[in-house]
């Protein structure tokens, strides 16, 4: 399968502090923000295995 895997204690950490900054000064503007991410790319699919791979084990 493949997924995508977040960053959770980076993400709870920033969000954590922009709404401390939020609290501090309401009249900010809106601010967002974007961690960095990684693919994964499982191999529990049943896709035909790529020379050179090992098959998946059962």
């Amino acid at each position: 399968m493949t997924t995508i895997i977040q960053p959770q204690l980076e993400m709870a950490t920033e969000a954590f502090a922009m709404l401390q900054k939020r609290m501090a000064t309401p009249s900010s503007t809106y601010q967002s923000l974007l961690c960095a991410h990684q693919l994964h790319i499982g191999k529990t699919c049943g896709c035909p295995v790529a020379p050179g791979d090992a098959p998946p084990h059962s």
